[in-house]
């Protein structure tokens, strides 16, 4: 298939995309020093994940004048046809390159605006279809928007999901947890359960016990009545080590006090941030608080160590939603971006 430039896009002639051309890349240092400077890059995106996936990645640059203006990581299906949104890849798809100090912010917006137009625009020509599940600070969706403005072909469709994201800091020990900025945040029924499992005697210690975590994890799935090859576990079990060994892994797991395990809270992390990656919960252990305490205290053991900021990935489900988004944080938008627009 060949590529276009600017004859899809919403006015043929406004503007000259011809100095972009996109070109595969390889997963490797040179793509991890990309995804590490990018403010979209993340480590869903970074070679160690991908490699640890029994799917099909599929990295690109987005060049200009021969430099490398964006990458895009996808995943791709079976036969190649199709990029596809991939269980466990949070985020991925459009990396801008950092823009430099000397750029005004509207010199920023109009470089991103033609980069984004341009992918746009090309990536139809390699895919049939697409889907990307794009970082939350790309919000600039009108080059998708505006695909085929006037024309009478495909277009793409926007989807807006949501994630909470938290301020480690927030969650740092105090004397007193009303000293702690992040319990006053949260919740009543949430502070409720910190102070219960508190004074119950619950207590939380960091392991890395996959097997304990897989197990806890499938149970989780089976009482949600989810279809397990539908969750991704088999790439789980190979992430897990992968980002341990890398030393960019923690696992906290929350116990009753009488020893048994309620809880395991897997967090992960890049450059820029922590990842609450995975969650699973003991059906036995039926009280609820084990779940609450795990996650508040591996916060505030993962504020002393590396990023500020923590991602929760996601919110997006009533029941989930309610539970991240119980601790505080901010309510933070995404975009699902789909071509063509169902």
């Amino acid at each position: 298939m060949s590529e276009t430039t600017s004859s899809s896009f919403y006015a043929p002639g406004m503007m000259d995309l011809s100095r972009y051309r996109l070109e595969r890349a390889d997963l490797g240092p040179a793509w991890d020093a990309f995804v590490e400077g990018s403010p979209q890059g993340t480590l869903f995106s970074e070679t160690r994940f991908l490699e640890a996936l029994d799917g099909r990645p599929a990295v690109w640059w987005c060049l200009r004048s021969q430099e490398p203006a964006a990458a895009i990581a996808l995943m791709e299906s079976s036969d190649g046809r199709s990029a596809i949104l991939y269980p466990n890849v949070i985020h991925n798809g459009i990396m801008l390159r950092a823009a430099p100090p000397s750029q005004s912010p509207a010199q920023v917006m109009s470089e991103s605006f033609r980069i984004l137009a341009y992918i746009a625009t090309v990536l139809p020509d390699h895919y049939e279809s697409i889907r990307m599940a794009l970082h939350p600070s790309l919000t600039d969706m009108r080059p998708f928007q505006w695909h085929n403005y006037h024309g009478e072909g495909p277009t793409y469709g926007i989807d807006i999901r949501y994630t909470s994201l938290l301020d480690l800091d927030d969650y740092r020990r105090r004397d007193k947890l009303e000293d702690i900025p992040g319990y006053l945040a949260a919740n009543k029924s949430r502070r409720q359960e910190i102070r219960y499992a508190l004074n119950k005697g619950y207590r939380t210690r960091e392991a890395f016990e996959p097997e304990l975590f897989l197990d806890l994890y499938r149970e989780t799935f089976e009482r949600q009545n989810v279809a397990i090859a539908d969750t991704g576990i088999d790439d789980v079990a190979r992430i897990l080590p992968a980002l341990h060994e890398a030393g960019r892994l923690r696992m906290f797991i929350g116990e009753t006090p009488d020893g048994i395990p309620g809880a395991v809270a897997v967090f992960a992390r890049d450059a820029k941030r922590w990842y609450y990656l995975y969650g699973a919960g003991n059906s036995k252990v039926r009280d609820g608080h084990a779940g609450s305490l795990v996650l508040w205290n591996a916060m505030a053991e993962l504020s002393e160590d590396g990023p500020g900021e923590i991602d929760l990935e996601g919110v997006n489900s009533p029941q989930r939603g309610y539970f991240k988004l119980s601790f505080g944080g901010s309510l933070t938008s995404y975009y699902r971006v789909t071509y063509p627009a169902p």
